[in-house]
């Protein structure tokens, strides 16, 4: 019967061996398994800040760049409207020019007086 007991406590040994061995490998690979799954998790976490980060950057560049161009736009419209008004001015004094001469031809002459 020795060498029969010394058979089941070897096969015994071996299953609890095996059981010991599957728990430890299966909690190995879940402690692994969630240390990836955290890791990734971060990872996607800083894409997720980064994307956002440089989205605002170029919402402010786009901002910028619309303001510049109103700037550019009204400095434009500004030196156009001043153009008009000084063409205005110009014609407003031939006006005032030949009204004056028109005036002076309708005073009668100081012979006719």
């Amino acid at each position: 019967m020795g060498k029969h007991m010394d058979f089941i406590t070897i096969i015994s040994a071996s299953a609890i061996a095996l059981a010991l061995g599957f728990l430890l490998g299966y909690r190995i690979h879940t402690r692994v398994t969630e240390r990836s799954i955290g890791e990734a998790k971060g990872l996607a976490a800083r894409i997720v800040e980064e994307a956002r980060k440089e989205a605002q950057a170029q919402k402010k560049e786009i901002i910028l760049q619309g303001q510049d161009e109103l700037l550019g736009q009204k400095k434009i419209q500004e030196a156009e409207l001043r153009e008009q008004e000084r063409e205005l001015k110009i014609r407003d004094r031939k006006l005032k020019d030949v009204d004056t001469v028109i005036d002076i031809k309708n005073i009668p002459d100081m012979d006719q007086i």
